[in-house]
């Protein structure tokens, strides 16, 4: 076992890389989702400025688009944020 090595067997270099890929993928993730977010705002708000009618077929489309838009950003959320809650788990194990 090298010196820097904890009971698993993982190197602390190798949580730093792993920790450094984890925080660039959050990163860009949460710069993907305020800008998908900030852009269905800006263009709902738009439009509901210049629209006056409101009818049912104009808010279905909203709410399609915003789901379309929006979930493939939720689950890849999801699935960054059970890595580092599984990393963590599996940290405090002593085999790791």
């Amino acid at each position: 076992m090298e010196p820097n090595d904890d009971a698993s067997g993982r190197s602390s270099q190798d949580d730093a890389a792993w920790f450094a890929d984890y925080v660039a993928r959050s990163t860009d993730y949460w710069q993907r989702t305020v800008r998908g977010t900030a852009g269905l705002a800006s263009k709902f708000g738009d439009r509901s400025v210049q629209e006056t009618d409101w009818t049912i077929d104009t808010v279905t489309a909203d709410v399609i688009e915003a789901w379309e838009e929006l979930t493939p950003l939720m689950g890849e959320g999801l699935d960054i944020w059970l890595e580092i809650v599984q990393r963590s788990l599996r940290a405090g194990r002593p085999n790791g």
